[in-house]
């Protein structure tokens, strides 16, 4: 009867497939294992603890060069202060002095934290945009290859059906003619 589905046209997408398993080889071969180290460093809590520990730092530096720039202001003008308005400055600036450095804490560990993930969700899509891009002329083509394939064996199909409703057609007209 019919010739049958014929044989399929697969260049393209073997050509599709190769090329991406190249691609996948060089990405292994030249990125994955920096793209590890690089998002283990992320995910290191002493990446935050060094941040938190240096933004403390500047700012109790700031806040000391503040309290000594205010105790030259007071002493410009040949003043000096009692002993109890001493304690109460003191305790308004160690009271401004431990929100700052907790405002600082928290900025820098935000700062950290937003940091981390912009460079961990840039490695997972490190190459891999330009690679897309650069495969889209081979998934277009092997797309088209495969629905050609099909057409081809819908068609092929389609014409067995034919053939065999004619020959079953024949078969009864000349059974008919027998009788």
């Amino acid at each position: 009867m019919g010739g049958g589905s014929p044989k399929p046209d697969t260049y393209a997408q073997d050509k599709q497939a190769a090329v991406s398993r190249e691609m996948y080889d060089y990405w292994k071969a030249n990125f994955q294992l920096g793209e590890q180290q690089l998002v283990a460093e992320m995910k290191n809590p002493g990446l935050v603890t060094g941040s938190v520990a240096k933004a403390k730092g500047v700012m109790g530096m700031s806040l000391d060069a503040s309290d000594a720039a205010q105790d030259r202001e007071v002493g410009r003008y040949g003043i000096s202060m009692t002993p109890d308005r001493v304690k109460s400055v003191k305790r308004g600036n160690d009271i401004s002095r431990g929100l700052a450095t907790v405002s600082a804490a928290n900025s820098s560990r935000r700062g950290v934290d937003e940091y981390k993930t912009a460079v961990i969700n840039g490695v997972g899509s490190l190459g891999r945009q330009t690679a897309g891009d650069a495969m889209q002329g081979f998934n277009t083509t092997a797309n088209m290859e495969s629905n050609r394939n099909k057409v081809n064996r819908d068609n092929a199909a389609a014409n067995d059906a034919a053939i065999t409703g004619a020959v079953g057609t024949a078969v009864g007209v000349g059974a008919s003619l027998l009788v």
